[in-house]
């Protein structure tokens, strides 16, 4: 779990009072005061990507996973399972955020198989609840990266939630592809 110092959580104030606004003059202005909050990346990335700039967009959503990378605890081990991050944290939701986008960026990019890579970190941070819906797209990248032994061994399995479970079979890119 994140836990922020007292001037990122006033510069998170910041920038829900500059988003709150709905002006995006107001979160780039924020962005040029604060250029190392994640939400504010996030927010402008989103913004560069609608007008056009999905380069910027790109380069944004690096910055903000190097960002949230270099605020890792030292006993932090993404790559190792289990790695648990839940989105029900608050502090933990610019993580999940960034890299979907990321995946979603570097798959159009042509990268699938480093989209393929963030959604299956994505997956593993919080797998019961899958905040961001990736279990929806994970069969296409894991196919188009070259890796059916995933695809085979997720829809072989079952995430334990609070519901009695989620049967990945039902989820129709995954009925397909197996």
């Amino acid at each position: 779990r994140y836990v922020f110092s007292p001037g990122y959580s006033e510069a998170t104030q910041r920038f829900r009072q500059a988003a709150a606004t709905m002006d995006p003059h107001a979160v780039a202005a924020f962005c040029q005061r604060w250029p190392w909050q994640c939400d504010g990346m996030l927010q402008m990335a989103e913004l560069r990507r609608t007008m056009g700039g999905v380069d910027e967009a790109a380069k944004l959503v690096r910055r903000c996973l190097y960002t949230l990378e270099c605020a890792w605890h030292s006993q932090f081990r993404p790559w190792e399972a289990p790695c648990r991050l839940p989105w029900s944290v608050a502090a933990n939701r610019a993580l999940h955020t960034a890299l979907f986008r990321h995946a979603q960026l570097v798959s159009r990019a042509g990268c699938t198989r480093a989209a393929f890579e963030a959604a299956k970190l994505l997956l593993q941070l919080d797998p019961a609840a899958d905040p961001t819906r990736v279990l929806l797209c994970i069969a296409f990248l894991a196919l188009r990266a070259g890796d059916a032994a995933f695809v085979l061994s997720l829809t072989a399995s079952r995430f334990d939630d609070d519901a009695g479970g989620l049967d990945v079979t039902v989820l129709p890119s995954l009925a397909f592809a197996r």
